[in-house]
């Protein structure tokens, strides 16, 4: 692993603004990158790599892995249970003092 410019060092250009905006990944000033465009390769912290080789941008922290990395979705399981929780008994309490009110405008009411 190897780092690059990120927000904890407070390196940030306007096209890494734009990119996080969109949900894309922008590599701003990393200075252990060497790219050779004649042999279509790059060189990141000493391990020599082909044109068509992955890398892995951690956007959040700067950090740049060799290969492909799968990302990790985390799903908050217990909370947005809890959530659905109050929201069911928010919603329970509200409709449970609810009356219509009684008007004399239906034929049972008026005593007709």
């Amino acid at each position: 692993m190897h780092r690059s410019a990120a927000p904890h060092n407070r390196r940030i250009s306007h096209a890494a603004v734009v990119a996080r905006q969109l949900g894309k990944v922008c590599l701003v000033a990393c200075p252990g990158l060497e790219i050779d465009l004649a042999r279509h390769q790059y060189r990141i912290g000493g391990s020599l790599r082909n044109e068509d080789d992955l890398m892995s941008l951690d956007g959040n922290t700067g950090a740049v892995y060799a290969g492909k990395l799968m990302p990790v979705i985390e799903r908050p399981g217990q909370t947005l249970a809890a959530i659905a929780g109050w929201w069911r008994a928010a919603a329970a309490s509200a409709y449970s003092s609810f009356r219509f009110p009684r008007t004399s405008n239906a034929p049972l009411d008026s005593g007709v």
